[in-house]
């Protein structure tokens, strides 16, 4: 039986210790690579040519791995597995070309059924994250997915986004728009809400991908 050949990528050994572990209890697998962060998952790809690499987080570094992935060695499938249950995160990683998206909730026998799926040529997605989907996405007319943009935030919660892509602080965002700092982070919370994204980097570039700045 031929085995589906996998590359393991966490920054946290115990993390790859407990899906290595999870996949070799399967004699379908073989973990032929571990890599620490996402430059040495990509080197690590490129040298070994596995089936499918098993990728955690899913900041700009991981993505940009993916990316890179799906342009060199598109027969490499990607599994993304991230705290990060943000449906804008999963949107991201899916254009990047990941052809799986998993949360750390999901446990070792749902991982390990994810890359079958995938090494099987199937799409996968985290449960809770397609209900996500189905709760914050609108079909419109034309049959493409529309998100909140910007004409959803009021002008307090835009003038906030605007200050936070320009790189001031939350003190000095609160000195701008007369507001205590806690109040400065509920204004953002509200944005964040509404814009799909989960960490103030990220709502930095939904601001310039939004030509706010």
């Amino acid at each position: 039986m031929k085995q589906t050949r996998v590359v393991i990528a966490d920054e946290f050994p115990l993390v790859c210790d407990a899906l290595e572990t999870a996949l070799t209890e399967d004699p379908a697998f073989s973990v032929v690579g571990r890599a620490a962060s996402a430059a040495a998952a990509l080197e690590l790809s490129r040298q070994r040519h596995p089936d499918v690499l098993v990728l955690g987080l899913v900041g700009p570094e991981e993505l940009a791995v993916v990316k890179a992935l799906s342009n060199e060695l598109p027969s490499i499938r990607t599994v993304v597995v991230t705290a990060d249950d943000n449906p804008w995160s999963l949107i991201h990683a899916i254009e990047s070309g990941a052809t799986g998206y998993l949360t750390k909730r999901a446990t070792l026998a749902e991982i390990r059924r994810a890359v079958h799926a995938v090494s099987d040529g199937q799409a996968v997605l985290d449960p809770v994250m397609a209900g996500h989907l189905t709760g914050r996405f609108r079909s419109r007319k034309d049959g493409k997915i529309a998100v909140d943009g910007p004409e959803s935030l009021d002008a307090r919660e835009l003038l906030a986004v605007k200050l936070v892509a320009s790189g001031l602080t939350d003190r000095q965002i609160a000195d701008q728009l007369s507001l205590s700092v806690r109040g400065v982070q509920a204004v953002l919370a509200r944005a964040r809400s509404k814009s799909g994204v989960s960490r103030r980097a990220g709502l930095a570039r939904w601001a310039v991908e939004h030509a706010l700045v």
